[in-house]
């Protein structure tokens, strides 16, 4: 019989890129769109020593609804972000129909972009992972133009052609399956 020991799996993960001690204000649960099923929100990041207005904006595009959206992991990717002088933006996006979610969420913030203290003309966009294959797709829609940058973290998508007007980071983890790093490669040749 073999026993794992109890901690062994028990931790949770730990972001390792800290803060520096920043302070940031986080306003939680602000109301973005009503669904047929849901009342959408978002929760925003910013730093209290950053100009009030006109910050540049990180979206996270993470498919997550309620506390899911603001986990430890997303909410110290946020808070990073923050302390850098962006306003990060953790939303509610239901598995499923993040796309019609997104849209309704893009609208929103530009919409009240001097509320939540953002350049409506500054918009970006994080996805990793699995996210990517969603996301990907999103803010390559021509008609996306709100979304000013995007980073894609190691992931691909069905895409067929890029926007030229749309600066995009796409990374690959060297060390990643070799399938998925094909499939970047792949995508990012178009």
């Amino acid at each position: 019989m073999f026993l794992a020991p109890a901690s062994a799996g028990a931790q949770p993960p730990r972001f390792a890129v800290p803060t520096v001690g920043a302070r940031i204000d986080v306003i939680a649960n602000l109301p973005y769109a009503t669904s047929d099923t849901m009342v959408l929100k978002l929760d925003v990041y910013r730093s209290p020593t950053a100009p009030r207005i006109g910050r540049p904006a990180l979206i996270f595009f993470n498919r997550a609804t309620g506390p899911d959206r603001s986990d430890p992991f997303w909410a110290a990717w946020a808070r990073l972000a923050a302390a850098r002088g962006l306003v990060a933006i953790l939303p509610d996006l239901r598995d499923g129909r993040e796309a019609e979610d997104f849209g309704l969420l893009i609208r929103h913030v530009a919409e009240h972009a001097a509320t939540l203290g953002l350049d409506r003309n500054a918009i970006a966009v994080f996805a990793g992972s699995g996210n990517v294959f969603t996301a990907f797709p999103v803010v390559e829609d021509p008609a996306m133009t709100l979304v000013k940058a995007a980073v894609m973290y190691y992931g691909t998508a069905p895409i067929r052609e890029f926007r030229r007007d749309l600066p995009v980071l796409y990374v690959r983890a060297g060390l990643d399956r070799p399938a998925v790093n094909q499939g970047i490669v792949t995508l990012a040749a178009l």
